[in-house]
């Protein structure tokens, strides 16, 4: 096993070499007594469920949050590789866009 699949958690490294399905989802979790909304936005190598622990505590505290899927980071290495820092700026973009 290489350093770097040691080091990938077997909850993402089973997802993320899965053949390119799609396996993860923009997450919202709305607290009906909030009018905040946190934004969390994965990097290179995550994924929305990496802030799980996060998102709970901020729920938890009263406010609603969405944890954004980045375009081409759900698929194959070909979609990640066509995928821009545009496309990301459009990804959180829209899914704030859709809670208007």
């Amino acid at each position: 096993m290489s350093i770097a699949t040691r080091l990938i958690p077997n909850k993402m490294r089973i997802k993320a070499f899965n053949g390119g399905i799609d396996m993860y989802k923009t997450i919202l979790r709305e607290n009906e007594n909030s009018d905040t909304l946190v934004v969390f936005i994965h990097g290179f190598m995550g994924n929305p469920e990496q802030f799980e622990d996060l998102a709970k505590f901020v729920y938890d505290k009263g406010f609603s949050y969405i944890s954004v899927l980045l375009s081409g980071h759900s698929g194959s290495l070909k979609e990640f590789i066509k995928s821009t820092y545009v496309d990301w700026e459009n990804s959180v973009q829209n899914e704030i866009d859709k809670l208007k």
